[in-house]
């Protein structure tokens, strides 16, 4: 078939248009940085970062769980820390009080400033955290403790999905750490030593000084257990973390280009349409001169 120079103008027209949206595409993948700037550019890698911006959004609001009840667990953590500290005060007392050497009014004063650590005590049990009372279970909205150390929470456990299908107890039970619902009512126990030492009932002291030796292993007891799911919440942070590098060198790889690659292909598409051009004149030129030579 003869190949006219109609033919020939518009197949050199079809290849300066493609050319130049080629140039441009380089264009704006060298000044963007961005291989993939609309779904249109690149439908199956733009459906598969779609995908894997999901999957970011999803473990960013794992992390942003665990951030957010990871700062209750730790505060429960350093709460039972200081209950822990008032029994041993407790429990020095209670040791002082049994010396043979001390009369009805140095244990009367004793008894004085433990009501003041059971007052220290109900105060901390009480705690109130971002989510509510921390040692209260689900009954989160009200004090788990009244005046005199009775629990009036419940022990059901607070629960956070800290993962697909992944979740975690992220509650202490205030209950065992401070009721017989542990092995030892606390509470109970500081209002016995109360009672001993105001009634100078020194024959029960050396009693007092076992049990509360008991509730402050307890109390320790509940803390160990917060700083174990500390540790799961940091564990099952730190995957997320990695998780979310991963997704995110993935994604950048679907949509983006290495820089000098996008600027090496946009001077190689340019000098084609230089080249393109030239082609063009010359043909333009050799048609001129065979119609009008």
């Amino acid at each position: 078939m003869r190949v006219s120079d109609g033919m020939r103008l518009d197949g050199m027209t079809q290849r300066m248009s493609q050319l130049s949206q080629r140039e441009l595409a380089a264009a704006r993948q060298a000044s963007t940085g961005m291989r993939v700037g609309a779904p249109s550019d690149d439908p199956v890698a733009a459906a598969q970062a779609a995908r894997v911006q999901a999957s970011l959004d999803a473990t960013g609001s794992y992390r942003g769980t665990i951030r957010d009840v990871r700062g209750d667990v730790d505060l429960a953590e350093t709460t039972l820390a200081s209950a822990g500290d008032i029994l041993t005060r407790a429990g020095e007392l209670a040791m002082q009080g049994a010396n043979g050497s001390l009369n009805a009014s140095d244990r009367a004063a004793l008894a004085k400033e433990i009501g003041q650590l059971k007052e220290q005590l109900v105060t901390v049990a009480n705690t109130k955290g971002s989510t509510g009372y921390l040692f209260g279970g689900t009954a989160s909205t009200t004090a788990p403790f009244d005046a005199t150390g009775t629990f009036l929470g419940n022990a059901n456990d607070r629960v956070a999905e800290v993962g697909a299908n992944v979740s975690m107890t992220v509650s202490v039970d205030g209950a065992t750490a401070f009721t017989a619902a542990g092995g030892t009512d606390v509470f109970a126990e500081l209002t016995n030593l109360e009672t001993a030492l105001s009634t100078n009932n020194v024959a029960a002291l050396p009693t007092s000084v076992n049990t509360l030796d008991t509730a402050r292993r307890q109390v320790l007891a509940a803390r160990l257990d917060a700083g174990t799911k500390l540790a799961r919440l940091d564990t099952a942070d730190s995957a997320h973390e990695a998780g979310q590098a991963t997704l995110s060198t993935e994604r950048t790889g679907l949509l983006q280009v290495d820089p000098a690659a996008a600027y090496t292909q946009l001077q190689a598409t340019q000098t084609a349409v230089e080249q393109s051009i030239a082609v063009a004149r010359s043909t333009l030129a050799t048609l001129s001169l065979n119609r009008f030579g």
